[in-house]
């Protein structure tokens, strides 16, 4: 095997399939998003989106989240939604109205 050769690879290592960067470039993109606010740029607002992990779609100065809530005694199930619009170099949760086709949203 010669020095420089690429089969030196760490036996723990795999090649990323399509759905992992598919994955990888949808968080990148979602990221870069968040890092739109000035608020995020000078550390008013946290470097990461605290409710990423519920981020279900973005858009031009806009991300819409879904939330799972139980219901009742029943334990049925409803998913809720928010809305966070970029404001004066800010990102602030704002009512969500699902029947507007207004916003062009992306999916994450």
């Amino acid at each position: 095997m010669n020095e420089g050769s690429a089969d030196r690879r760490s036996p723990h290592s795999s090649p990323m399939d399509t759905n992992g960067a598919r994955h990888l470039a949808a968080r990148i993109a979602q990221q870069q998003h968040w890092e739109l606010a000035q608020a995020v740029q000078d550390g008013r607002q946290p470097a990461s989106d605290p409710d990423g992990e519920q981020l279900e779609a973005i858009g031009d100065g806009c991300r819409i989240y879904a939330t799972e809530v139980t219901n009742g005694p029943n334990g049925r199930t409803s998913v809720e939604r928010f809305l966070k619009t970029l404001v004066d170099g800010s990102w602030e949760v704002a009512g969500f109205d699902e029947s507007s086709e207004s916003v062009s949203m992306t999916n994450r």
